[in-house]
């Protein structure tokens, strides 16, 4: 799934704009106005923006190049001009026309992309075969501590999440959620980044992860097999393993266990 998902539209698009370590000159020009846009949001202590706003907080700001650079090359054209199934091409339909709007979904996916980055990390790393209800729930509590750390550019667009995540959650349901479902997903998260899933696709309400419990037995794991590996203190180390598979049931049917101290 890690493999779709970083070959989604948004992944392409931004390794195709920023080039070969990010160095491509359109794409330096364009975290000027990112970060321009994220200045005059700030200036403004508000969501309401226009363009003449962020080329006034550019050090050398100018409509022209605002215009030109979603003009040529932009987010929102890529998702309307790629070969691409439907449901994803939808998603540029969430974006009107206008040059602000267009800098604004620009914007929100450029300061999401750190944090879509070690979402990704996490499923290659910890979830690697994790099913859509726990990798859906990791993206929506990500997205959540983006809004939480972004909220005037997280409340632009009428909240509207960043294309990415909207993109991600579309490839995680596998064809049974289209893009206006996950926008609609996506806006009715909790503060916490709670979900609740259509009945489309056969899922309940999902609990936030408990990450205590998860770390707690990572450790113990990873205690066992460095003691099977130094072939010293078996019993002790088959235990371990013991209590850490019980609890990861558990984890599983929605509850916790705690293994003996």
């Amino acid at each position: 799934m890690t493999r779709r998902l970083e070959q989604s539209i948004a992944a392409r698009w931004r390794t195709r704009t920023a080039g070969d370590g990010g160095r491509a000159r359109n794409w330096q020009t364009r975290l000027g106005y990112y970060e321009a846009l994220d200045a005059a949001l700030e200036r403004n202590g508000s969501p309401d923006i226009d363009v003449n706003d962020i080329v006034r907080a550019h050090r050398n700001g100018k409509l022209s190049t605002a215009y030109a650079i979603v003009t040529n090359g932009g987010l929102a054209r890529f998702y309307r001009t790629e070969q691409i199934p439907p449901d994803r091409r939808r998603i540029a339909d969430f974006v009107p026309e206008s040059p602000i709007h267009q800098l604004l979904a620009e914007t929100k996916v450029w300061s999401f992309w750190p944090g879509r980055e070690a979402w990704l990390r996490e499923l290659d790393e910890r979830f690697p075969t994790a099913p859509f209800r726990t990798a859906a729930q990791r993206l929506a509590q990500v997205l959540a501590g983006w809004r939480e750390r972004h909220p005037l550019l997280a409340a632009t667009q009428g909240g509207l999440p960043p294309l990415c995540a909207i993109e991600d959650l579309v490839i995680l349901g596998r064809g049974a959620l289209s893009a206006a479902r996950a926008v609609e997903l996506l806006l009715g998260a909790g503060p916490a980044g709670e979900l609740e899933f259509p009945q489309e696709l056969g899922c309940g309400q999902v609990p936030v992860l408990n990450h205590s419990a998860i770390d707690d037995i990572a450790t113990r794991l990873d205690t066992a097999i460095g003691l099977l590996g130094a072939g010293d203190g078996t019993r002790f180390a088959m235990g371990l393993l013991t209590s850490a598979r019980r609890d990861l049931a558990a984890l599983r049917r929605g509850g916790t266990r705690s293994h003996p101290g």
